[in-house]
Order: structure tokens, then C-alpha cells, then sequence
């Protein structure tokens, strides 16, 4: 587990709304591939997925978001966030 937030590797992130206090953690691999850091992604190009997708990114301001771990693969970053 790591904390390399600037570099371009799969992270996990937790996102809480927080009108509604719903907590969310997930994985994401794709920014990989866009060539973003964890940075550069989350709450900029990616917004999460489901049922929080499209409040986060119409009202981003009622959102928190945490990195909370990068991995040098999808595989460890799946694992950790199972």
C-alpha cells in the first residue's frame, strides 16, 4: 500500500456526501490509462460510479473525497478495496 497521489498508478478513494452522510469506497484503474494521477482524476475527469455519479459532479461541493491508497496494479487495488 502506498501514498503516491501525484504519480499515475490504480487508486482507492472514499467519497462521503455530505447532506446525506452515505459513505463510498472504490477502486479505479482507468486514469491509468488517461496517463492522470490520482489527483488529476477524481472530481476533475472521473466522478465515481453509480448512484453518487451524477450529484458528485453537479454538486461536487457537497462531497468530500480521501485518497486513500495507490498500487503499482489493478489487481492489488481490487484486493484492497474487497
Amino acid at each position: 500500500m502506498q501514498k503516491d497521489f501525484n504519480s499515475v498508478k490504480p487508486y482507492v478513494y472514499w467519497i462521503k456526501n455530505l447532506e446525506t452522510s452515505i459513505k463510498y469506497i472504490g477502486v479505479r484503474w482507468r486514469n491509468v490509462r488517461l496517463n492522470k494521477t490520482p489527483i488529476q482524476d477524481l472530481g476533475k475527469k472521473y466522478f465515481s460510479s453509480g448512484l453518487l455519479e451524477k450529484d458528485f459532479k453537479k454538486n461536487s461541493e457537497n462531497f468530500r473525497i480521501k485518497f486513500i491508497s495507490t498500487f503499482n496494479t489493478v489487481q492489488e487495488a481490487v484486493a484492497f478495496e474487497n
